[in-house]
């Protein structure tokens, strides 16, 4: 049972997160922001950070879902294609993060 649950609120979690960021709030969420200096902080727009970083989440949440759906049904090809999108959704979000939010 706990094999099912904690994924699902793992799921949850994240869309919950996705939200607060898409929102334009959270930035003292996103890893690394708050550690930056006042002068680095000024190269991004802080709200653009945060609804890319938003969308960013929403996008792996869904790919997420799908890795989770693909689990419990059995359908290993789903799974397969759902884990190949999750991780090259991962890479490029990163690099079009850093350059949508930049100034």
């Amino acid at each position: 049972m706990l094999d099912i649950l904690i994924p699902i609120a793992v799921v949850l979690i994240l869309a919950i997160l996705g939200a607060v960021l898409f929102s334009g709030k959270g930035a003292f969420l996103i890893a690394g922001y708050n550690t930056m200096s006042k002068e680095e902080r000024a190269q991004f727009d802080e709200k653009k950070l945060c609804r890319a970083v938003g969308t960013f989440l929403f996008v792996l949440d869904a790919l997420l879902g799908f890795v989770l759906w693909s689990g419990i049904t059995g359908r290993m090809a789903v799974f397969a294609v759902a884990m190949i999108l999750f991780f090259a959704a991962f890479i490029v979000g990163t690099i079009l993060i850093n350059r949508v939010a930049k100034k």
